[in-house]
């Protein structure tokens, strides 16, 4: 084919040589062609020859003793670096197909520079490696485009692979250490830029200029940066840098395109210079970033939620800043003019928000415009004796904040391409369609090595795979070693752990999630078995609220016999089915015998056995539950005394917050409160505000909402203003609002509390709304209107809990959680026998469940040993023997009698209060059972392998460490 292409183009250029005589007697002695055209193997020779010789010339700069490069200007002195692409941009052939080559290998610097901002030389030595070993490949007969196919599959697994093994920085020494590396190991940079991240926030805006001494220095200039550019490049005013740049500028804010000229006509008849930008940020985080750069320049924001429109704006308005640099893609604020106070409560308000958010994605945000209001703009200012060692220093620097940049952003690997060398190993496996698909594979495993010339004398796999009974012996070793320390904390006698946290005091719990959340192991095998056990824990926690320590004990047991069986030649898959039919059958049962509670006493008794006997937090939630109702909202605070209180508030909490911050009244809480305001219930959008209010979208959707808004008029004593009985607000007058002794309006939610209602009218609302409860087929509708119902009779009661450190309070707060949850489940499905009686008792039933086959009848016997384990453990917990108190009870028949931990002897479980909720248990065997189930049939397990800390010493500041775990040998 080749050889056939190589014909071709000689009679091409034969044809082209022939002398032509059109329209004249003229001839041609000499070629000529438009176009000078190349084929095949003299078309990749010579571009390779043009991207050997780039390669060349960049390489010399790779490395810690990498060199410099001197490049000639055509104008000003000679420019001295180490940087890649800027070697690569600087060279130029005269050959233009050696031009074509060396232009595709800028290309790929370019766009490395542009996307990761540093590994331009990498990039180029790679390239160079590809291409010279496809061009080898191809010249040997190799089809081309299965090559390509080759070298595609071996970059995505290497980048799968790359991305595997990144580990995440976050610590100043972490970040100096990446910038220095970046920096050709210049320790001095890498502090600098460490510090300056420190200074701004690792999302803070960070720039390089000249310095004007032989030192390097950091300045800090208030401003922001806001991640919008010009909308017209005609906005320009410094070509060179494409930029437009304004000094001492008025700032007009507004949060709406602006559609009309006419509307800010007023606003540009102060100035000839000016630069338009879109508002930054979308939604509720754009309103916030207008106000903030309000702030920061002493402006106002433009907006129509408080009947401002551009035609009334006066230059009070306009905010103002020493300078304003615009690029296509972003804008930069420095010295804004507003009120340093103003500034410094703005980003109080911020943090506040920031400790009061449970939303990642809010956190961020708001750390975001934290960072970009308060930290402004950090300068590193690069000095040196001359010009051109100030440009070579500026070069390095540039890459070292980008490199950093990357890894805080991405992770990091180890250096020196041994992160790739490594990688090269796993495409010995990477399966290809045919033998020119695994050629191609091959050239990336070849390039892949010129990164580094270490050589390595022992085998190496960047994957380790464990198939059969020693996958499932290394999960199982993670499984008991987790359940060993979550086991401890079960029954009334079980004990404390004491978790070493990365920040702040260590914490003492009882609570098996808590533990079990703790728990890493090193081993990557015995960790995933860890982390499914995590999952049933965290599983049965979001259910159930509590018996997370149940589900863990009950996940060991059935994993431990699962394996014993399957190792034993048993079907994996008929266990499993075995399991499964064995918890539906349990799960019958404990419905069957459920009993359902509704008086103080009981609901009491509950929350004292889910609080480890503690009698004072039982009859704090059977007290909270009887002021609000048992579908009441209760909430849990620190408290600040030694003792526990209840605080109840009769009010309405709705899941809508203010439409606008700029309602807040308190900034501190970043809350609107008002004292005995005027409520008026509009179904509808208000489309114009005049007056100083708080507006908050009406909850819910469709009939919901309307049925809400009802509730809410009811409640305050007002009316819905809807135009389904002919209303609007025109016509509103006083006596149709509702009122009400203090609204609390934060940005998630609303708090009505001391409705003015009349209280005849609030309970037959009520009433109404009990009767649709039980007239409801749908638990859609009968769970809105149990949450409707909540709102509108039980008000809000909120759980202090004290302590004399804090400590104490966290160890109370999570045991006071625990009983709670327990609590709302033991009123929602009804209690069993406590103690784990009722799981124990449950297995005498599977005796007589029929199963298909041997197998299937050894899984079922899995779930009844495994039903003796919770009891066994809270006796073992108390000093007796498990197996001797397991074994007395199941020789009798009262399904009550059970063993009392506490005081150490056989009591009538219920009678005596020990009980426990059905939903609890039900949810901790169902998860437990699953996860257990799945772990049993697995056959193979695939993990990283630990990194090698001779070969790659660990990152500072505790990367990687484990959490620290203790059981207190003392009894609670």
């Amino acid at each position: 084919m080749y050889r056939f292409a190589s014909s071709l183009a000689s009679k091409a250029r034969a044809a082209r040589n022939t002398t032509y005589q059109i329209g004249s007697r003229l001839s041609w002695n000499r070629n000529y062609a438009a176009k000078d055209i190349k084929f095949g193997v003299e078309a990749r020779a010579l571009m390779l020859k043009g991207v050997e010789e780039l390669a060349d010339a960049v390489r010399v700069t790779m490395g810690p003793k990498g060199r410099n490069v001197v490049i000639e200007q055509s104008y000003g002195a000679p420019k001295v670096t180490k940087d890649g692409v800027t070697v690569a941009k600087s060279i130029e052939f005269k050959d233009k197909v050696k031009n074509v080559g060396a232009s595709l290998v800028k290309q790929v610097a370019n766009a490395t520079n542009d996307v990761a901002g540093d590994g331009t030389t990498c990039a180029t030595v790679l390239t160079r490696a590809i291409f010279t070993e496809g061009c080898k490949s191809v010249a040997a007969g190799m089809n081309a485009m299965d090559l390509r196919r080759g070298i595609t599959m071996a970059v995505d697994a290497v980048v799968t692979n790359l991305k595997s093994r990144a580990r995440m920085i976050s610590t100043s020494e972490e970040i100096a250490q990446v910038g220095t590396i970046s920096a050709n190991g210049e320790r001095e940079i890498g502090e600098l830029i460490a510090k300056a991240m420190e200074k701004v926030g690792k999302e803070g805006v960070i720039t390089i200029q000249d310095g004007k001494t032989l030192y390097n220095e950091l300045e800090v200039v208030e401003g922001m940066k806001l991640d919008r550019g010009y909308i017209s490049p005609y906005f320009i005013t410094n070509t060179k840098n494409q930029k437009c740049e304004l000094d001492d500028p008025l700032i007009l804010i507004h949060e709406k395109k602006v559609s009309s000229l006419n509307a800010v006509v007023k606003v540009l008849e102060l100035a000839l210079k000016v630069c338009a930008i879109k508002a930054p940020g979308f939604g509720e985080n754009r309103k916030s970033s207008l106000h903030d750069l309000a702030v920061l320049t002493g402006g106002e924001v433009i907006t129509e939620e408080l009947g401002m429109n551009l035609e009334k704006v006066d230059l009070d308005m306009l905010g103002t800043c020493k300078k304003v640099t615009v690029s296509k893609d972003d804008t930069v604020i420095l010295d804004g003019n507003g009120d340093k106070k103003a500034i410094e409560e703005r980003c109080e308000q911020i943090r506040s928000a920031i400790d009061l958010s449970t939303s990642d994605y809010d956190k961020e945000k708001l750390q975001e415009r934290l960072a970009k209001l308060s930290g402004g703009v950090a300068v590193l200012k690069i000095g040196g004796a001359s010009e051109a060692e100030v440009g070579e220093k500026k070069d390095r620097v540039t890459d070292a904040l980008n490199a950093t940049k990357a890894a805080v952003e991405e992770g990091i690997v180890p250096g020196g391409g041994v992160a790739l060398l490594y990688a090269s190993k796993e495409l010995d496996k990477l399966p290809t369609a045919n033998f020119d698909q695994k050629i191609g594979v091959q050239i990336i495993q070849n390039a892949l090595k010129i990164g580094s010339r270490l050589s390595w004398n022992r085998n190496y796999a960047a994957k380790d795979i464990k198939f059969g009974v020693e996958a499932r012996a290394l999960m199982l070793k993670g499984v008991e070693e987790l359940s060993d320390a979550v086991r401890v904390t079960m029954g009334p006698k079980g004990r404390n752990v004491v978790i070493e946290q990365s920040y702040g005091a260590p914490k003492v719990t009882k609570d098996g999630v808590t533990v079990a959340k703790s728990i890493e192991f090193k081993d990557k095998v015995k960790n995933i078995g860890a982390s499914l056990v995590k999952q049933v824990a965290n599983a049965t926690n979001d259910v159930a609220g509590d018996g997370t320590t149940c589900a863990t004990v009950l996940t060991r047991a059935i994993f431990t016999e699962g394996c014993k069986s399957v190792a034993a030649g048993m079907n994996a898959m008929d266990l499993r089915r075995g399991i499964t039919t064995a918890v539906d059958a349990v799960v019958t049962n404990l419905k069957s015998r459920a009993r359902m509670i509704s008086t103080s006493e009981e609901i009491a008794q509950v929350g004292t056995i889910s609080a480890n006997g503690e009698r004072e937090i039982g009859e704090l939630i059977a007290k909270a539950m009887e002021k609000v109702g048992k579908e009441g909202v209760i909430t849990i605070e620190d408290g600040k005394t030694l003792y526990n209180e209840l605080e109840v508030v009769e009010g309405m909490k709705l899941d809508r917050g203010y439409i606008s911050p700029y309602f807040i009244t308190n900034t501190k809480n970043q809350k609107c409160e008002l004292d005995d305001p005027l409520i008026l219930i509009h179904e509808k959008k208000v489309s114009s505000l005049n007056a100083v209010v708080c507006a908050i979208k009406a909850p819910g959707f469709g009939e919901n909402r309307k049925s809400s808004l009802h509730d809410l008029a009811v409640l305050t004593g007002g009316e819905v203003i809807t135009e389904e009985l002919g209303m609007n607000l025109e016509k509103v007058d006083l006596d149709m609002l509702g009122t009400c002794k203090k609204v609390t309006v934060s940005k998630d939610d609303t708090v009505i509390l001391d409705g003015n209602g009349d209280k005849k009218a609030i309970e037959e609302r009520c009433e109404q709304i009990r009767s649709a409860i039980e007239l409801s087929t749908s638990d859609y509708d009968k769970e809105k209107l149990q949450e409707r119902l909540a709102k509108l009779s039980g008000g809000v009661a909120v759980l202090k809990i004290g302590g004399a450190s804090e400590a104490e309070v966290g160890e109370k707060k999570d045991r006071v959680t625990d009983a709670l949850n327990a609590t709302k489940a033991a009123v929602e499905e009804g209690i069993v026998p406590g103690g784990g009686v009722a799981l124990l008792y449950a297995s005498k039933e599977l005796d007589k469940l029929p199963t298909a086959n041997f197998d299937q009848k050894i899984g079922v016997q899995i779930i009844q040993n495994a039903l003796k384990t919770p009891v066994h453990t809270i006796a073992s917990n108390a000093g007796v023997e498990g197996a001797v108190i397991v074994g007395k009870l199941l020789e009798q028949d009262n399904p009550d009698l059970g063993y009392d931990a506490a005081k150490g002897e056989y009591v009538d479980m219920v009678k005596a209060g020990i009980i426990d909720p059905l939903k609890v248990i039900r949810t901790a065997l169902v998860d437990a059972a699953s996860v257990s189930s799945l772990m049993t049939t697995t056959e193979a397990v695939v993990v990283e392998l630990p990194k090698d800390e001779k070969d790659v010493p660990a990152m500072p500041g505790g990367e990687g460490t484990n959490c620290l775990l203790q059981a207190l040998l003392a009894t609670a």
